[in-house]
């Protein structure tokens, strides 16, 4: 209870104040005005113009708190300034004539010369204010040990609008230390890592309850001066509204992360980081060890990677380095990296400790990746644990509604695991990864769009890969995925090699991929596979176009199921050699739109096959582009051929066949003959004039008669052997030849030309 016989008490009548029912308003009142009168300073007793002033107070006099201490309990003072009067560092101070607490020239004042218990002791509601403590702010007196010195007390400590801090030494923040620095701006003017750092050991989360707002942070110089902010094991961590610029790298060559952080709880939001012209090492947030991590609204540029989930590598003294971080929110910003990555997940060469990132959601970010740089990724994940060191996955990643604008010689992002992905491993470094709904439209730089594997599970959905300028490699090189999904995606190219490599699957499945080209060179779908493992390929629905080979397979594996139903696969100009699908299977399905079958035969020298159809009709269209396998001797009668085409093994019927072929000399000696020419199961041979003494010589297509050797072509369709189709028995020859024969013109022709089209129309019974 307040003292009644005290202003502003006294001027209240005392039957009021001890009335039984108005008497405990009246009270509370009066308390309510007391507190409002030790803040306000109001009723001053004395007056001391600067903190200096009240420290040097004489015991001299009780009468004036200038030459007196205080002696009454309870007794005022206003300060009108730490400096001067009205420079924001002054406040009101009462006499407690009991107190013994150090001096620290702000909140605590010990009069000069003064021993035993009695202090001035400042009067405020909540929040220390950094002018208390002799801060200037004028950008030019270091303010360092003032700062740190409100930092020691701890608690909410507030900066001073538009206040420019130079700072020349690390400061300390301790346990529930609240910072707000009303948009003030702190200049870093040394060199040296952290601006400002948690006080305690990195190894456990003895650090608690820390929160910085309202600040901007500023390299000083030319130099460079490394990093601004080091919050590790911090358990309960806030930090909004806070800017950096730095003008460098650290030593000229290599910077320093602008934010290192790990702990529990962590929020971030309204963040803006420029340190791009820091260079190597200067990434942006390095992230350590979290669990329960936002970070929204945010704007990085960084010189290193923008914002790194990192494992530390065995020798870091980090926080959790061993644990799984998890339940990590990023939302909401743009990311620009000039030699690194926008978004970096996992640990480098080094990093073999078993720290692992699990549900991780990234959504809503703008990627923006210099035309210039040289390296690094809009998303990377790398990981180089192997065998028994992999006791946790990276698991439940889920990338969504990216924008990711530039390029880099290695594209958009890298999924790199067990060391070297080109190695096959039963062992993943990854459980699920989900791409959703990213853009990626890079225009003159990349080389690849993504490279890597040692993942369970990777779906891409509704993405939009497309304008892309990849003049060599592959533009998607994926491996060691047990489950691979694309849904309703675009794939653009203009590479020249492979648009979609699949090594080591055992189980791939699209719904609407679609895979263009737009040089109408690439090759579609190229499945590697290994006897390690069963393989299944499902592609449904979608497109492949503009290719060489739409869907071939290398190496030797088993394919347990091959199954391409619904998806239109098709060539732009004839000039592209056709697509073909060429692999061994157990069970295929082919069904709907424009589809190539695989199993098919293989083609002569100098012969490209265009190959469609389904489960047991076949379609084979040959383009010619040859000579005769031997040489025409002239001034007499000779057969001579050429092999075009062989059926795979089996029992096969022929139904029907056509050509449209031309001969053309290269000696200018039989430009005048006329030749019989057919289609045949065996080569013509021998001193013949005509085909049709040896059935097989014309057993597809009977002699016809060529108009010249010229080129002029010999156009014939047919049902083989008299409208009855062709029978070839399982152990029968399976081979088809463009047959010749004439009694040829002296001289004959060293490499007759034979161009044109073979079309052959069959079904495969085994």
């Amino acid at each position: 209870m307040a003292n009644v016989d005290t202003t502003p008490f006294n001027l209240v009548p005392q039957e009021w104040a001890f009335d039984p029912e108005v008497g405990p308003f009246v009270q509370e009142l009066l308390d309510v005005i007391w507190q409002l009168r030790l803040r306000t300073g109001g009723d001053i007793d004395r007056v001391a113009s600067s903190i200096t002033e009240i420290e040097a107070v004489s015991v001299t006099s009780s009468d004036s708190l200038y030459g007196h201490i205080g002696t009454i309990n309870n007794e005022q003072a206003f300060v009108a300034g730490y400096y001067v009067a009205g420079d924001g560092g002054g406040g009101t101070f009462y006499w407690n004539a009991s107190s013994t607490a150090s001096d620290d020239a702000a909140i605590i004042i010990l009069p000069t010369g003064h021993s035993g218990a009695g202090r001035w002791i400042r009067i405020y509601s909540d929040a220390l204010n950094v002018r208390w403590f002799g801060t200037k702010g004028d950008g030019v007196t270091d303010d360092t040990a003032f700062i740190q010195a409100a930092l020691n007390i701890g608690g909410n400590i507030l900066g001073v609008f538009g206040d420019v801090y130079r700072t020349t030494a690390r400061l300390l923040v301790g346990d529930n230390t609240h910072l707000d620095f009303n948009n003030a701006t702190i200049h870093k003017n040394w060199i040296g890592s952290s601006c400002m750092e948690s006080t305690k050991a990195q190894t456990t989360w003895d650090n608690v309850n820390i929160s910085l707002r309202n600040v901007k942070f500023v390299d000083e110089g030319d130099a460079g001066r490394g990093g601004f902010g080091k919050f590790t094991g911090v358990d309960n961590f806030v930090m909004d509204n806070v800017w950096v610029y730095a003008s460098g790298a650290y030593d000229g060559v290599n910077g320093a992360h602008a934010f290192n952080i790990s702990g529990k709880t962590i929020r971030l939001s309204n963040i803006f980081i420029d340190n791009i012209d820091c260079g190597l090492w200067g990434d942006g947030i390095h992230f350590y060890y979290v669990e329960d991590l936002v970070l929204t609204n945010f704007v990085i540029r960084s010189g290193d990677d923008s914002i790194a989930l990192h494992c530390p590598n065995a020798g870091f003294s980090s926080s959790g380095k061993n644990l799984v971080s998890k339940n990590i929110s990023i939302t909401n910003g743009a990311c620009t990296s000039a030699t690194a990555s926008s978004i970096r997940i996992g640990g480098d060469t080094l990093a073999k400790d078993n720290q692992v990132f699990q549900n991780v959601a990234i959504c809503n970010i703008t990627s923006l990746k210099d035309s210039s740089a040289t390296d690094g990724q809009h998303f990377h994940f790398r990981d180089y644990r192997v065998g028994a060191a992999i006791a946790e996955k990276h698991n439940n990643i889920r990338i969504s509604n990216m924008q990711c604008l530039g390029g880099s010689p290695t594209g958009l992002f890298n999924l790199l695991g067990n060391a070297d992905v080109t190695i096959y491993s039963a062992q993943k470094n990854y459980g699920s990864i989900y791409l959703d709904n990213i853009s990626f439209k890079d225009t003159d730089t990349s080389t690849r769009i993504a490279y890597g594997g040692a993942c369970e599970k990777l779906v891409v959905s509704d993405c939009d890969w497309s304008a892309l300028k990849i003049n060599t490699g592959t533009t998607l090189d994926l491996m060691q995925i047990s489950e691979l999904v694309f849904l309703n995606t675009d794939i653009v190219t203009d590479t020249s090699a492979n648009s979609l490599v699949l090594r080591w699957m055992p189980n791939f499945y699209s719904d609407g991929l679609r895979l263009r080209g737009k040089t109408r060179q690439f090759r579609g779908v190229l499945l590697f596979l290994n006897t390690d493992i069963s393989t299944g390929f499902i592609m449904l629905g979608g497109e492949i176009s503009s290719v060489k080979n739409a869907l071939t397979t290398i190496n030797t594996g088993t394919i347990t199921d091959y199954i391409v139903e619904g998806t239109d696969i098709h060539t732009i100009t004839s000039a592209v050699v056709p697509p073909v699908i060429t692999a061994t299977r157990k069970s295929v399905r082919l069904l709907d739109g424009q589809i190539y079958f695989n199993n098919v035969g293989s083609v002569g020298t100098g012969v490209t096959a265009f190959e469609t159809g389904d489960k047991g009709n076949h379609r084979t269209a040959l383009t010619l582009s040859s000579t005769v396998s031997s040489a025409i001797t002239g001034g007499s009668a000779q057969g001579v051929s050429r092999k075009v085409y062989e059926f795979p093994a089996g029992a096969i019927i022929v139904d029907s066949a056509y050509m449209s072929v031309g001969v053309t000399q290269t000696d200018g000696n039989i430009n005048a003959d006329t030749p019989d020419v057919g289609l045949g199961s065996l080569p013509a041979s021998g001193a013949i004039s005509i085909l049709g003494g040896t059935p097989a010589f014309e057993s597809y297509i009977t002699g016809q008669t060529a108009a010249n050797c010229t080129g002029t072509a010999t156009v014939k369709t047919a049902s083989p052997t008299a409208g009855t189709p062709f029978v070839i028995e399982a152990g029968g020859g399976h081979n088809v030849y463009f047959n010749l024969a004439d009694t040829w013109a002296a001289s004959g022709d060293a490499g007759a030309l034979l161009t044109g089209t073979i079309v052959i129309n069959w079904r495969f019974l085994e």
